[in-house]
């Protein structure tokens, strides 16, 4: 089964990108694996503080979003969570 994604980046609160990707559900581990490093470094060099993970299959426009970032201004209703070492 192929997932439909919408990635964007944000910094601030202006578009930084918007990407649509598309894999294979059993591609899913390498898949997340990719974009999570290519947003980490993209967040390290400053180019954004934001990724939102539009999941466009989803047909719940309350559950179809992930949004993650170190910037919660431009974020709905944003939950801190602290990593535990």
């Amino acid at each position: 089964m192929t997932i439909h994604l919408m990635t964007r980046g944000y910094l601030g609160r202006a578009l930084q990108f918007e990407r649509t990707e598309n894999f294979e559900e059993a591609d899913m581990d390498s898949f997340v694996t990719t974009l999570g490093e290519r947003h980490a470094q993209a967040t390290l060099d400053g180019e954004i503080d934001m990724v939102e993970i539009e999941f466009l299959d989803e047909p719940d426009v309350m559950t179809r979003f992930l949004r993650i970032g170190t910037n919660p201004e431009g974020m709905v209703i944003p939950l801190g969570f602290f990593p535990r070492f």
